[in-house]
């Protein structure tokens, strides 16, 4: 491996050491906590290092929202592909939303603006586009396809992802009577709720 070869690893790694460790901060005191200061200090590195690989703490939080809607996209595909019913894929993938939502909470806060997190960004990422993709598909699917289904698959999409959003959301602030146990239950409900109703 060459020097440029081996900078650029170095390079990279330590980029995935900054995004790591701001995660981590936030993860164990909130996103208020994750400033570039204690990013740095955490990772043993002056600010300035820091600044090397990213302009802003809104440059850093971006990234993490393109790393977190790609996960989710993985996760959301990985659901799909367990079973060839259509309505059983879209309930799976709703449990996946949700199981996402609480195995990572802080990438949950990042990507939706939650948390105190201190950033906005203009418009969706393309990862986050990916996965409205993934459950439009799956909804198409799921209204077997035809002219109207087409018309109004993109409708039950954004359905689907309100209702899971709302309910993940008021479970995480204590708002759903009988606490997250019960928040669980409801997430096959809701997905069911989100078809068309004239599928199946």
């Amino acid at each position: 491996m060459g020097v440029r070869e081996r900078r650029e690893r170095e390079r990279q790694q330590r980029k995935a050491a900054i995004l790591e460790a701001t995660r981590d901060i936030a993860a164990r005191e909130g996103w208020q906590a994750a400033t570039i200061r204690r990013v740095a200090d955490a990772l043993e590195l002056s600010t300035p290092t820091i600044y090397e690989h990213f302009d802003s703490k809104d440059a850093i939080l971006g990234e993490l929202v393109q790393n977190g809607y790609r996960r989710c996209l993985a996760t959301l595909r990985s659901a799909r592909a367990r079973t060839e019913d259509p309505q059983l894929a879209l309930v799976g993938m709703g449990q996946a939303y949700w199981d996402f939502a609480w195995d990572s909470p802080e990438l949950f806060h990042v990507m939706h603006g939650l948390g105190g997190v201190p950033f906005s960004q203009a418009g969706l990422p393309p990862e986050a586009q990916a996965a409205h993709a993934e459950v439009q598909g799956a909804m198409l699917a799921a209204a077997g396809g035809g002219q109207r289904a087409h018309a109004t698959a993109d409708h039950h999409a954004i359905l689907f992802w309100a209702t899971l959003h709302g309910l993940i959301t008021l479970a995480m602030v204590g708002r759903v009577p009988g606490g997250t146990a019960r928040a669980a239950e409801l997430v096959e409900p809701a997905v069911r709720a989100t078809l068309p109703t004239w599928a199946g």
